[in-house]
Parts: C-alpha cells; structure tokens; sequence
C-alpha cells in the first residue's frame, strides 16, 4: 500500500494481524481515534515514509517468536509521527513495539502527551531517531520508554537524538530514556541527550550498558539511578514474566548468559550497571542522583565519565552537531570515544507522505569540526519550567504536622503575602476545622474565592490526622471505571482531562462537563462503565451512563 491518504477513521486507520510481507509507505494519516497504523503477530513488515498526525497513537507493531528468539524482520523507518495525543495520553505512544527484532530507524517523532518511543521484547535496534517535545501531558514518563522485565535483553539504542522531554504536569519526573521498574540489559550509546528534565534513569534494573553519549544541559540531572527493587514490590510479575522464557534452555542460556544465573545472584539487585566514557555539560547535567538514600557505587560501576566540558567543547550544538571538540578531543581520543551523530545524520532521509505531495529531500551536509577553541562559559539554555498547574491533588501529602488544618496556596493575587504553607487558624478558630475533617476540606474553596477566583492558582486544604485532602482552583478532570471498547480496566482512576483543557474546559464549565458524554459514548456506552467529568474550580460535575428503569407498565425508561 502506498502514496495514499488515510484520515477521519473513528478507531484506526490500518489494523492487520499475523501480516507477512506487507510493505506499508509514503501514507498520509491524519485525524483519527486511535493509532494510525496497529500491527499485530507480523513479520516482514516495513512502514516506511509515512506522514502521521492528529491521531491518538502513532504505530504499534509487535511479531517474532520470544521463546525461540525468532526474529520478526519488521522495519519502521523515516517516518514522521507527531502531535499523537488527540484524546489520551498514557498508552498513545509514537511508536509502540513488540516482539523480537524489529528495526527503528531515522524517524522523527515529536509533541506528544506520552512517550515517543514504547518498547517490550528482545534483539529490538532503536537508531538515529529524532525524538524531542514528549510528557507533555503526564509526569512519570519517558521519551523512550519501558519497564518491569528482566527477560526482554539484546535491544539498543544508540545514535539518536533526544531533547526537551520537561515535565509540564504535577508528579514524578520525567526521562529522555525512562527504564522502568527493574528493566534489564539494554545498551545505550552514542546518543545525544540534550536540555531534558532528566536524561536517562536505571530504575533497579540491572546489566545495563551505558556509554559514549553526550549529556547536555539537564534541568534537574543527567542520570538517575536506584535500587528500588530491595523493596520486593516488582517481584511478583517480575518471576511471573521470568518464568513464562525458557531463559535456562541452550538457545537462552548463549544468547543472554547473565540472565540464565539471575535466580542465583539477588535478582532484585541493580547490579551489573555500566555507565561509562559519557561527556557531560552543565552543573546539574554532570550529577548522577542516587535515590532511596544508597550509596550508587555499591552496584553502578560508574568510570571513566568527562563531567567538566565547556560549551565550546561541542561543533555546533545550536546546529544540533554535538560532536566533542578542543580540550575533550585528547582524551576522546585516548578512550576511544564514539563521536554522536550530527542532527543531519538522523532522522528521515527520504521524503515522507505520498509522492504527490513531497519532493525528495535535499543532500545533508554536516559542518567540519571547529578549530577555534575561545575558553568561554555559557549559561544552560533551560530553565526548570514550572508545571502548567500545581497543587491539582495528584501529589502525595507530605505535611510532618499530623494535627490541624492546612492550607497550601498557589499564589493569592488579593493577598499574595499568603502564598505557601501555613496553618488554617481561622477555620480552626471559627469553623470547627481543628477538628472536623469535612469543616477543614470546606475551606479550600472559601479560600479560593477569597484569593480572587484565579483559574492560575489553586488551594489546597489538607487536615493533618487523616491526611484527607481537597483542592479548588484550576482544572478538569475525568474519572472512569474503564473504557472496555479500548482494552482499558482503570477502575476508579481520576486524571486530568488534557483534551478538556485544549478545548475550553481549563475555564469553561459547560466544555469540561460536556466531555463525559462523548467519551462515555467513545469507550463503548456500558452500563457498567460510567464516567464523570469534574470542573474543579465549582466542584460541579456530570455521570454518562445509562439508567434503565421499569416503568409500572412495563415499559423501559432512561
């Protein structure tokens, strides 16, 4: 299939399954429900040249045998994925992928929600990829993204360049490459990772490969690193996935070796790690941060790292040609660093979308490397952003005052000496909020109007016994018991409803409210399955479902 446009699909635009040579290029796909193109137990099938935008996912693709490491063959190549958040945000990823063996190369996928890139499986390349402007509508999340299995080795990721991941939302931090929950034994190399909240982080996992990038310029630092599976909390779906390989057969035992002796040497270790022969740029670019109170060194063997460069230690970084030059050129050559692509080495080479529409690119050039060597400092280019909106109750109590009532305020235009964290005392004093939980959460609201009703400042009320907490400010929000027409089972869960809010409902009442309806009607119209649309700033919301009741008669009434 080729040189077609796909677009205003309900659900996707191309769904196949057990696909064997199927050649999927220079496709236009635009404005759907759901990911463009969805792939499913497939082999020999390359996407190639695709335009795909204004969708609710980009690609999933997923073939190969895992138990006998059969490869798929499947290719995903000089694609442009972008802006493809259309309704979701965790779940919608760029590319998401599968399997054993699949190729991702020169694409280029930016402005998404979630992550860009989603990987599970085994012998899986991630190359030259142009990734930047992701998590912009969820914290926790990674450009390149995965997590909680030891068995999915052999996979790669090297040469691309990855920047501005920032955390716009309330919560945990975000990555340039997030490796999730013990993920294990993947190589990282020759990346350039540029102006992100965090780089890269090892989260408990173990045997992987970290070497020959550069890190420039992290807001917050350039490698986090944990041991967060001490804790035992993985360790159930961890065994449960181990076991499901034949990881101790003769194919698994030469292929990953490390793996096969796992059960015998404190699997829930992060031990293995290699991080090596990086350069760093930046004062918090040059920091590895050490989480859960440990010592890094005790399982990271982290060496042989330059973590002073200068900013004319780079070409032509404003270029994207971040290769090391001047006083960090002996001692590249002496490590036998890995020079990183230049910005005109990744992403597509060819034109995308159909020929009808495209010219073929022109020849890319790169500058020679610089010979001027000016010692000069530089401030870094980015600024910790502020979250778009604070104090929106997904952050967690962490009041040491267990008596009380509190209150955290987000900026008081009418009085703002009462920004910050201070105690209620006249809802204690004169409303019983001492004592009385439901009296103490009452006084968010009634300080928020007092604050002058600002939708760009929230309150939050937190009675220190209990921990119970409410807020009233800016937002909309969505709870649902599931969406069962698109495989989702988040029973109880409360997100912010970003789709709202790009559509009027950060403001408008009668927009937040009127989303619950639609997506009600989107997730499958269940009886069992309602979902309710909340407008913070009134406390105001709305149920979609449908009531059937029996009349006296007999009749069905809603």
């Amino acid at each position: 299939m080729e040189d077609l446009i796909l677009e205003n699909c309900r659900h996707r635009a191309i769904a196949g399954d057990h696909l064997d040579n199927v050649n999927l290029q220079r496709l236009e796909i635009k404005n759907t429900g759901s990911y463009g193109i969805f792939v499913k137990s497939s082999k020999h099938v390359t996407i190639r040249q695709c335009e795909i935008h204004d969708t609710d996912g980009g690609i999933h693709i997923d073939g190969g045998e895992r138990k006998t490491l059969t490869s798929s063959g499947n290719l995903v190549e000089n694609n442009h994925i972008w802006s493809f958040s259309r309704a979701g945000a965790v779940g919608q990823h760029g590319i998401s992928v599968n399997g054993v063996g699949a190729v991702l190369q020169f694409n280029h996928i930016h402005d998404g929600r979630y992550t860009g890139i989603w990987w599970l499986g085994n012998d899986h390349m991630i190359r030259k990829n142009h990734v930047h402007h992701l998590c912009t509508g969820a914290s926790d999340c990674g450009g390149i993204h995965t997590g909680r299995d030891w068995t999915c080795r052999g996979n790669v990721i090297k040469e691309n360049h990855i920047h501005h991941v920032l955390r716009y939302m309330p919560g945990a931090q975000v990555r340039g490459i997030m490796l999730d929950d013990q993920y294990s034994s993947v190589t990282i190399e020759n990346n350039v990772f540029h102006d992100n909240e965090l780089h890269m982080n090892i989260g408990g996992g173990r045997d992987n490969i970290v070497r020959h990038n550069v890190f420039y310029n992290a807001t917050h630092a350039a490698v986090g690193v944990d041991a967060r599976g001490i804790s035992g909390k993985f360790s159930q779906i961890l065994f449960q996935r181990l076991k499901a390989i034949p990881y101790t057969n003769g194919l698994w035992t030469s292929r990953y070796p490390k793996l096969a002796r796992i059960d015998s040497e404190e699997p829930n270790l992060p031990k293995g790690n290699e991080i090596y022969q990086n350069v760093f740029y930046g004062g918090s670019s040059s920091r590895f941060v050490p989480l859960g109170g440990y010592d890094p060194a005790d399982w990271f063997n982290v060496h042989d790292n330059y973590l002073f460069a200068k900013p004319t230690d780079f070409n032509q970084r404003r270029s994207g040609d971040y290769r090391v030059i001047c006083q960090v050129a002996q001692w590249v050559t002496r490590k036998g660093f890995s020079q990183p692509p230049t910005l005109n080495e990744i992403g597509p080479h060819l034109s995308v979308g159909p020929a009808f529409k495209h010219s073929a690119l022109s020849t890319k050039t790169n500058m020679p490397l610089r010979t001027n060597c000016v010692t000069t400092t530089e401030a870094p280019s980015t600024k910790i952003l502020q979250p778009q909106v604070v104090n929106d109750g997904s952050q967690p109590n962490t009041l040491t005052d267990k008596t009380g009532c509190w209150l955290i305020i987000d900026g008081c235009p009418q009085e703002p000496e009462l920004a910050g964290k201070r105690r209620d005392t006249e809802g204690e004093q004169h409303h019983g909020a001492l004592t009385d939980e439901d009296a103490c959460l009452a006084r968010a609201a009634v300080q928020w109007r007092a604050c002058g009703q600002s939708y760009s400042h929230t309150v939050k009320a937190v009675f220190g016994p209990t921990g119970a907490w409410t807020v009233a400010g800016q937002g909309c929000f969505m709870g649902s018991y599931g969406c069962p027409s698109h495989g989702q089972t988040n029973e109880g869960s409360l997100v912010r409803d970003g789709y709202a809010e790009a559509h009027g409902g950060l403001t408008s009442e009668a927009a937040c409210l009127g989303r619950a309806a639609g997506q009600w009607v989107y997730c499958g119209s269940s009886l069992d399955n309602p979902i309710v649309s909340i407008f913070r700033p009134t406390g105001w919301y709305w149920t979609a479902s449908l009531v059937l009741e029996t009349a006296e008669d007999g009749r069905k009434i809603c």
